[in-house]
């Protein structure tokens, strides 16, 4: 069974995706199994924060690496020659 995690600031909006026509079915046959992660969960100050300043000012926000890190040391993001890591960036 394919096995997606799904590493996002918002899992939430996955849901109502998850549980409409043909991925809903695949999960209910456990053709399919997908675990969402919420990144916040994995930082260490009381905002939660996720994001910094880009090196060298300019326009727009980069995620932290500590999240990250963090999530890779608890063994919560195995990295290897295997996994495929997708970043989505929306302009508005």
């Amino acid at each position: 069974m394919p096995l997606f995690d799904v590493f996002t600031l918002f899992p939430d909006i996955f849901i109502p995706y998850l549980q409409a026509s043909i991925l809903q079915r695949a999960i209910e046959r456990k053709i399919l199994q997908v675990n969402l992660h919420n990144i916040r969960d994995w930082t260490v100050d009381k905002h939660h924060c996720t994001d910094d300043a880009p090196y060298g000012g300019g326009g727009g926000m980069v995620m932290l690496a500590q999240p990250v890190s963090t999530m890779k040391l608890a063994g919560m993001v195995p990295f290897n020659l295997a996994t495929t890591c997708a970043l989505c960036v929306f302009r508005w």
